[in-house]
């Protein structure tokens, strides 16, 4: 943990993008490649949030591809701040920046319970520029790829050590089996985020629901296959009528 109970998130790059396992850091380099590409397409369409940056890997390559165009809100990890990124840790910093034309948000918001999945997207709208865009990235815990990414977690997750018999993304071996072979998940925690019984599906019908025009724009790391096999979907979101 850093300053004011934030984590410092030094192992945050190592267990992702710079993963021992191939397998995993193969994925999450595709999520950001695949995030460039689309988003290297509305460079000029005004500036561009990311939206839990993390260690700022994706405002860092924006941002040289165009000069300024990026910045970042990360409130939870310290990591990239010493890269002198234009990362902020205060809402009402990036509020006082908008609108923005485009704002990312990778691999978040399956870490929000469903009790603050609505005050997420009041904020979108708040930060959002008419007719701008969410491009979102987040993982699928459905599928065989949750049977290898649930034993990347136990050999490499920073969590290893604290519950040997905690499942990660699911609560017992028959949820993990559920959902690895028939896409069911069980129980998730209104109240709590987290990739327990994430289910990107669910996330797709509560955008719909809340007057958001989705389009799926593909998978990762394989994209000529559907979501069964897949490790992260990508799709954006925009407001009806816009």
């Amino acid at each position: 943990m850093g300053k004011k109970g934030k984590w410092d998130g030094k192992g945050y790059d190592s267990e992702t993008i710079n993963s021992p396992n191939i397998f995993a850091r193969f994925s999450h380099r595709r999520r950001i490649e695949g995030v460039l590409r689309h988003v290297s397409k509305r460079l000029d369409s005004g500036k561009i949030l990311d939206y839990g940056c993390g260690s700022g890997v994706l405002i860092s390559k924006l941002n040289g591809l165009k000069a300024d165009c990026a910045v970042g809100y990360e409130p939870f990890m310290e990591t990239g701040r010493e890269k002198n990124l234009p990362i902020y840790d205060d809402y009402a910093a990036i509020l006082d920046k908008a609108p923005y034309s485009t704002i990312t948000i990778l691999e978040v918001l399956e870490h929000v319970g469903w009790g603050e999945m609505s005050n997420v997207f009041a904020k979108f709208i708040e930060l959002l520029a008419p007719n701008g865009m969410v491009l979102a990235s987040v993982p699928i815990e459905i599928g065989p790829a949750v049977l290898l990414k649930h034993f990347n977690r136990l050999k490499w997750g920073s969590q290893k050590n604290e519950k040997s018999k905690q499942m990660g993304t699911h609560n017992n071996i028959f949820e993990l089996i559920s959902a690895a072979f028939f896409g069911a998940v069980g129980y998730r925690d209104p109240l709590k985020g987290g990739h327990t019984n994430f289910d990107f599906r669910h996330l797709i019908q509560f955008a719909r629901s809340q007057g958001w025009k989705v389009k799926i724009l593909g998978y990762s790391p394989i994209p000529f296959i559907g979501w069964y096999g897949n490790s992260q979907v990508f799709f954006t979101m925009e407001r009806q009528g816009s």
